[in-house]
């Protein structure tokens, strides 16, 4: 009766001001997500602990080097 009295016959209001604007994901789809961004990260971490033994030549190490000078 209450549920009727406030929102009316469709049991939902029609606007509250929070217009959705599309569905969040689902729960495995997100589970994933976070898995692939903490492997990524991890291997980032691993690179950079281990890029003293690149090749001088190599992009990644010349990526690194380019980080620390603008720090």
């Amino acid at each position: 009766m209450m549920v009727t009295i406030t929102y009316g016959l469709t049991g939902a209001p029609a606007t509250d001001g929070r217009a959705r604007t599309g569905q969040r994901p689902h729960l495995f789809a997100r589970f994933i997500k976070a898995l692939h961004e903490s492997r990524l990260r991890q291997a980032r971490c691993v690179i950079e602990k281990h890029a003293h033994l690149l090749p001088s030549g190599h992009f990644l190490k010349l990526e690194r080097e380019r980080r620390n000078v603008r720090l």
